[in-house]
């Protein structure tokens, strides 16, 4: 047999899933909440096995087309509490979450000069972190669309913690339905915005989010953008 056989065998073995593995191709256009000036794209590269999300990688680019972060995230082991990590190429900055059986660590760094910090959270109920939460969305689909709200932890690195957030519908078209998603807390809520988030009504994909951005500004405080979804893929 062929040593070029023997390689091709041995990679159908140990990784069926890579092999079937496709790929999905989707970018966002963010721009500054209040005054609409473009910020930065978000460009996914999805990978997908038999309609299962296995993984992600985001490229961010500022307005002249240079890459300023980078997402890597794994679904493997939970939907809505994924592998994650971000990191500012700018600035150095890093955070991150990692699944630990019934835990989660949770990790950042502020910037390149900074020493990491890290912190293990018992998970409580209902919880989801990063992109997961878009998962969290598909499997309470049927929840949100009847009017129901759902609660739900969202753990945020850069906090080293989680909170209790509420997330429901607060409008819908034939083809889109609105989601706002809220922290509970009455004094965070006041300091936290809510998001809204516009969801297409037969793919169950994100058309386009207002709210806090995961990408910070020169000074290193969050961007609060839209960000505006095209899923025709490239």
């Amino acid at each position: 047999m062929k040593k070029q056989t023997k390689i091709f065998l041995l990679f159908a073995i140990v990784s069926p899933v890579l092999l079937t593995a496709e790929s999905y191709k989707y970018s966002g256009k963010a721009g500054d909440l209040k005054s609409g000036k473009f910020l930065y794209t978000d460009n996914h590269i999805e990978t997908r096995s038999e309609g299962k999300h296995l993984s992600s990688v985001i490229t961010y680019r500022d307005a002249k087309g240079n890459v300023i972060a980078r997402k890597n995230i794994q679904f493997t082991k939970n939907s809505y509490l994924p592998d994650f990590e971000l990191e500012d190429l700018r600035s150095g900055y890093i955070e991150g979450g990692v699944l630990q059986g019934k835990s989660y660590k949770v990790y950042y760094k502020k910037d390149k000069n900074s020493e990491k910090k890290e912190k293990i959270l018992s998970l409580k109920g209902p919880s989801t972190a990063d992109g997961g939460f878009d998962h969290f969305v598909r499997k309470n689909w049927d929840d949100l669309i009847s009017g129901k709200t759902v609660k739900f932890s969202f753990i945020a690195p850069s906090q080293l913690d989680q909170f209790d957030f509420l997330v429901s519908k607060i409008s819908s078209t034939s083809k889109t339905i609105t989601l706002k998603m809220r922290i509970e807390n009455f004094l965070l809520n006041i300091l936290v915005p809510p998001i809204n988030i516009i969801y297409d009504s037969e793919t169950k994909r994100i058309i386009q989010y207002e709210g806090i951005s995961n990408i910070n500004n020169e000074e290193g405080k969050s961007y609060f953008v839209k960000i505006v979804y095209d899923h025709l893929q490239n």
